[in-house]
């Protein structure tokens, strides 16, 4: 009896598309907490309010080209899953620990 140690074509396929819709997931939830930090309820009252802000921004924008940089890549083909699988691994754990800073920063934020 044989064995087959490579994945279907479609499956690569997909695996590809499921990635690139949690990437797109990730940029639509990076635009809704880019909105949600301009509104007045985030505004910094204090200096270091302030810094927090703005590291969260910076990272939000780093996050942001990487995950475009990702979708378009996929997108264009001119990858394979494989050659990116790792990264978009990273990029959903980076989007979690930053959702988290943001989350505590509106915490902050109401307690002043």
């Amino acid at each position: 009896m044989n064995t087959v140690n490579k994945a279907a074509p479609g499956t690569r396929e997909t695996e590809k598309n499921i990635l690139v819709l949690r990437l797109v997931r990730i940029q639509q939830d990076l635009q809704q907490l880019s909105s949600q930090l301009d509104s007045y309820r985030c505004e910094p009252r204090t200096y270091g309010l302030y810094e927090s802000i703005e590291s969260l921004r910076s990272g939000m924008d780093r996050l942001s080209r990487s995950n475009l940089e990702i979708i378009n890549t996929f997108r264009a083909q001119k990858k394979t899953v494989s050659d990116y699988f790792e990264r978009a691994k990273e990029q959903f754990l980076e989007f979690d620990k930053l959702k988290s800073r943001i989350e505590a920063y509106q915490t902050k934020c109401i307690g002043y």
